[in-house]
């Protein structure tokens, strides 16, 4: 089957009825993404039972990486979701229904009070520090290497300097400083890491966190994950809020966050996610990320306010001063 015939709809529901159920009604639907990076996710509910119901085509590589990452975190102890029933659908397609986590991200306490969002987070900390000391490697997708760290920047300067603000990123992406910083990443030891840690796609069920959108794990640098979760625009922490959790981190058992390390991951990730958020509202028009635009560059200018900065982290920020990206 092709992914341009390929009906995530109509494969999921013959996988609904195969779970023991006491109904034989389909239920409803309720979608939750289509079209985001050839993947389609829905809430369907048959009978008394709710069940999240993913298809992904071959798109991207790290669609496939779903099933075997998702055994691998469930045997490490981390919190992900039960896979109930998949199916592969051929050429790269797939199905599965997983466990309903309900509706309570991270994200959704933003307007709770910091000990609310706290205890949270502690939880949230707890299973990637599981994830990082434990699972194993699904050697589906790439490693965090020096040309995936260069990619990542000539995306910011693709979709973030180029699309949004209409200027050349060449300039940025070809100083040495930027190319020794991703030689400097990728130079250093490894392990699993999520990739995409933030308050989106962490779900607040049962009284515990659960991570969820972990097909992009892959061997990289613990203190990404880090500075995905504490820097992440979504949240807009204030700053004093960003270095309690940094402190947080290392009180859970988590690495030292290395006074040069982190900042230059947390530039790397925070450059990233501007990128997508800039290619989501230019090239899709989805307004939701044009507001995240303005609270990603606070994350850059709060990273430029980190004590102690060590000389790399130091030059790349010159590098974004110099383009005129970040004033502080």
């Amino acid at each position: 089957m092709s992914s341009a015939s390929f009906d995530p709809i109509g494969a999921l529901s013959e996988l609904l009825q195969q779970l023991p159920d006491p109904s034989s009604s389909p239920g409803d639907r309720q979608i939750i993404l289509s079209g985001a990076s050839g993947r389609y996710i829905a809430r369907f509910r048959r009978g008394t039972g709710s069940y999240i119901g993913m298809g992904w085509s071959a798109s991207r590589a790290d669609n496939a990486a779903y099933l075997p990452a998702a055994a691998l975190l469930k045997e490490a102890g981390v919190h992900v979701p039960d896979v109930l029933l998949s199916r592969d659908e051929g050429d790269g397609n797939g199905v599965c229904l997983v466990q309903d986590l309900g509706d309570t991200r991270l994200l959704d306490l933003k307007g709770e009070s910091w000990r609310v969002q706290r205890t949270a987070y502690k939880q949230a900390i707890g299973e990637a520090l599981r994830l990082h000391r434990s699972a194993a490697n699904p050697g589906i997708v790439q490693p965090f290497d020096e040309s995936l760290y260069r990619w990542e920047q000539e995306y910011f300067a693709e979709h973030y300097l180029g699309g949004h603000l209409h200027r050349s990123g060449s300039d940025l992406t070809n100083r040495p400083e930027m190319k020794r910083m991703a030689a400097k990443l990728a130079s250093l030891p490894r392990c699993m890491v999520h990739r995409d840690l933030q308050s989106q796609n962490i779900m607040l069920h049962g009284g515990r966190a659960w991570l969820i959108d972990f097909q992009g794990m892959r061997p990289g640098l613990p203190e990404y994950d880090a500075a995905s979760l504490i820097f992440d625009p979504y949240m807009d922490l204030p700053f004093e809020r960003k270095m309690e959790l940094t402190k947080l981190w290392e009180t859970c058992g988590g690495r030292r966050l290395d006074r040069d390390i982190f900042p230059l991951c947390a530039l790397q990730r925070i450059m990233q996610a501007l990128g997508a958020y800039a290619k989501l509202w230019h090239g899709e028009h989805r307004k939701w990320y044009q507001l995240q635009l303005d609270s990603g560059l606070r994350s850059l200018e709060q990273i430029a306010a980190l004590p102690q900065l060590g000389e790399q982290s130091q030059s790349v920020l010159s590098c974004l001063r110099d383009a005129q990206i970040i004033k502080s």
